[in-house]
């Protein structure tokens, strides 16, 4: 009598198909995050009304707003105080050393090239 040794698997499992990544134009990340930004809009259903996962939608919403926080610099304008505010104060210790400098805010700038100097 022959008998065969070779071990069967109890269930074969299909190998499921490979999922392509899809990939998304600018122009429609764009229209989708439009829809998105409008008031009242409910972004886990916009995403399921076009097939998209949510967090992927919510993703493509805060790189909107990233992209815009960082389009260029908000131009200021800086008024000088009236009054003097009082002093710059610069404690530095090193070990047992340690020096106190107190410097009028009127000549900032001198206080600024003095300790660049001072720490070179």
């Amino acid at each position: 009598m022959e008998t065969d040794t070779t071990p069967t698997p109890a269930s074969v499992v299909p190998k499921r198909p490979a999922i392509k990544k899809r990939r998304f134009t600018p122009q429609f990340k764009a229209r989708i995050v439009k829809l998105c930004v409008q008031p009242g809009a409910v972004v886990p259903q916009i995403a399921r009304d076009h097939d998209l996962g949510p967090n992927l939608v919510k993703r493509w919403v805060r790189e909107h707003h990233m992209r815009g926080l960082s389009k260029g610099f908000v131009p200021v304008e800086v008024v000088a105080p009236a009054a003097p505010v009082g002093d710059i104060r610069i404690e530095c210790t090193r070990g047992q050393q340690r020096i106190v400098v107190a410097w009028p805010t009127s000549s900032a700038k001198a206080c600024a090239q003095w300790l660049r100097e001072w720490l070179a």
